[in-house]
């Protein structure tokens, strides 16, 4: 491959400051829920799945900088044509999907250093603590009058399950998307990291075009800095 893999590995937040992962639920081979997980509880241990990143191309920082995109692949799938060897470096994690109308959860544990869940446009994302075992869950629900996201009932379901979730324990829409403009719209990608017996939760921030969603940009220039990689 590219060998972004072990330097993500080696390089964590550091790598992650010009490198934007994106994940593409759309994608037959992939998708919200890839490996059919159930929706989980708060204390259900999440599986550890092999990833892969994959370069799609270079992107423009906000602030003037440049970077690469890399989507976030199963290990064993094939990609124009190009299987992966058993000289890749896989990148072992803990994964939890998304669904609509749903609340997934789960636990990690000290099995692998890191974590990944698809795509936010709309979503939220809530941790339970800095340990060695947090509890992480993906929300999405919708409003059926207005199609948009409702953090209402997001909030809700996530109190049932966790109690208070901390605002700084958590990630929701209002943070990092801004109403698009024209063609535009903003997402995030989740990144948990392990090291020792604490993990830390990151997000990526971007702007992208629609239909196709192509990456326009890789940060909204909501912080003011030119790094991609924010903490929770």
């Amino acid at each position: 491959m590219h060998g972004a893999n072990q330097r993500f590995i080696n390089g964590k937040t550091a790598w992650l400051a010009t490198h934007l992962i994106v994940y593409n639920v759309s994608r037959a081979t992939g998708g919200a829920n890839p490996f059919g997980q159930d929706l989980g509880t708060v204390g259900t241990t999440l599986p550890i799945r092999q990833f892969d990143l994959r370069k799609v191309g270079g992107i423009i920082l906000e602030g003037g900088g440049t970077g690469k995109e890399y989507e976030l692949r199963e290990l064993t799938e094939e990609r124009e044509g190009r299987a992966v060897s058993g000289r890749t470096h896989a990148i072992n994690a803990y994964f939890l999907p998304w669904g609509g109308n749903k609340t997934y959860c789960g636990q990690l544990g000290l099995g692998a250093d890191f974590f990944f869940t698809p795509t936010l446009n709309g979503c939220t994302f809530v941790y339970s603590g800095q340990g060695p075992t947090p509890s992480v869950a993906h929300s999405n629900f919708v409003n059926l009058a207005t199609t948009l996201a409702d953090q209402g009932a997001m909030d809700n379901d996530l109190t049932a399950k966790f109690g208070v979730v901390p605002q700084a324990a958590r990630l929701i829409k209002t943070t990092y998307k801004r109403a698009p403009i024209g063609d535009e719209d903003y997402r995030a990608t989740i990144i948990g990291i392990r090291t020792g017996n604490s993990w830390r939760f990151y997000y990526q921030n971007y702007k992208v075009e629609l239909p196709d969603g192509a990456v326009k940009l890789k940060r909204t220039g909501l912080d003011n800095n030119d790094s991609l990689c924010r903490e929770i």
